[in-house]
């Protein structure tokens, strides 16, 4: 009776182990099936794509038709519809995920604004529209020196040193006779006697106004009849005697330059700027410019003139500006520190780093879209800040690759020496005329085998 029972719950736990079996592997085979289902429909809806023609993996330019090996063993590469990008010679697709990888990165072309400061060295220099030079106006010799070293500041009508010129003093005279007859004659009844009398004191009035005698001195000479023996010279500005020639004893004429004054009120400062510099500088830009000797604020002047030539050693062009100078602290041949602002300028402008320098031309890689990029040649300008300036090729929000540009390049250069290949016919003549040409040099090189 024991063993009966037994074996009625052996054959209870058999008949369920039997259905649950049976329950599990018709499940996995209705998931078989669900799978094999979904991947056949993935793969019906993935069409497959035509292969155009196979391409030699050394030499893009040789292609063939079928599918056949180059003279190393290699197999051609096939290439595939649609797997040639469209657009310019040179155009890039590039999957997201490879993109991402070689971690391109882009930047929008904008309008903005740029400016720069131009740093460069500068040296003081005498402003030449404020120089005077004094000449004698007259033969003579200096009688007495008042200002004989140079560096010495003088007042506008100083007196600088007195000439005795027997031709003045025979001038003065004249001027004196004129004016006694003119006196006596003032009352003849000829009237022509009168005016030409008249005309006679004009003259030798206007003969001592050329010498350089002054309202005063000749109104002087009216009242006393004295002549004067030795005329003094002054200045007509104030300033710094620069140079003096004056010597007691000099005999001097009107060629003979006796003193050179300055008028340091205002200044010029030259300083030497780079071509690279150059355009950014215009007439009236403010300037400034610092001396270790000066500490302090900047001093601040602006641009007057450009040269319009370069220096041939140093290569570089000559900027003027003017300063101020009514204190006197800038002195001529002092060097300082010049800045000069540029004016700020409106420009359309790309990164630095997204222009590609060929030598002979500046490319940029534009994103015409996701993942596909198109070479363009572009005209640069000036450039400043980690951006330069695009004078031409492209338009503002056009975004360019700025990060990954010389991979993008190598690929670039590689698809546009393939679409400069010749037709898959004319590749397979190429193709054919290199392998006789390698079975040519193969048969050679076993005949010369054979004969050794």
């Amino acid at each position: 009776m024991k063993g009966v029972k037994t074996a009625i719950v052996a054959l209870i736990f058999l008949v369920i182990g039997l259905a649950g079996g049976l329950y599990l592997s018709g499940k996995s085979l209705i998931s078989r099936q669900e799978s094999t289902t979904e991947e056949g429909s993935q793969v019906s809806s993935t069409p497959k794509k035509k292969i155009l023609f196979y391409r030699n993996p050394m030499n893009p330019s040789i292609t063939s038709p079928v599918p056949k090996k180059d003279e190393m063993g290699m197999d051609y590469v096939p290439v595939y519809e649609g797997g040639e990008s469209g657009g310019p010679a040179g155009t890039v697709t590039i999957d997201p995920v490879v993109e991402q990888n070689i971690g391109v990165r882009t930047s929008k072309a904008q309008v903005m604004r740029l400016s720069k400061i131009v740093r460069t060295y500068g040296r003081v220099a005498l402003d030449e529209d404020r120089i005077y030079s004094v000449y004698p106006r007259f033969k003579g010799w200096i009688e007495r020196v008042i200002v004989s070293r140079e560096g010495e500041r003088v007042r506008k009508g100083q007196l600088l040193c007195m000439v005795y010129s027997p031709e003045l003093l025979s001038t003065e005279q004249e001027y004196l006779v004129a004016l006694k007859g003119k006196e006596i004659l003032k009352g003849s009844d000829i009237g022509l006697i009168r005016k030409n009398s008249s005309r006679l004191v004009s003259a030798a009035k206007r003969r001592l106004e050329l010498f350089g005698i002054t309202g005063d001195e000749i109104r002087r000479l009216e009242r006393t009849s004295r002549p004067l023996t030795a005329l003094g010279l002054t200045s007509f500005v104030t300033g710094t005697v620069m140079k003096t020639e004056a010597r007691k004893g000099l005999f001097v004429t009107p060629r003979t330059p006796l003193y050179k004054i300055a008028d340091l009120s205002t200044v010029w400062v030259l300083a030497e700027v780079y071509e690279k510099d150059l355009p950014w500088i215009e007439k009236g830009n403010e300037a400034e410019i610092r001396f270790e000797a000066l500490k302090g604020a900047p001093l601040k002047g602006k641009v007057d003139f450009i040269y319009p030539y370069e220096n041939l050693e140093k290569r570089t062009i000559r900027v003027r500006m003017i300063f101020p100078n009514g204190d006197g602290k800038l002195r001529p041949e002092m060097f300082g520190d010049v800045s000069i602002m540029a004016s700020p300028r409106m420009i359309l402008a790309v990164p630095s780093q997204a222009v590609i320098k060929t030598g002979t031309r500046e490319l940029v890689f534009v994103q015409t879209a996701p993942g596909r990029f198109e070479p363009r040649e572009v005209e640069t300008g000036i450039f400043d800040s980690g951006y330069t300036e695009i004078l031409k090729g492209l338009s503002p929000g056009e975004d360019v690759v700025t990060s990954s540009q010389f991979l993008i390049d190598s690929e670039s250069r590689l698809r546009e020496a393939t679409a400069k290949m010749l037709s898959p016919e004319k590749g397979k003549a190429a193709g054919d005329m290199g392998k006789m040409d390698m079975d040519a040099g193969t048969g050679k090189r076993q005949k010369a085998k054979s004969r050794r």
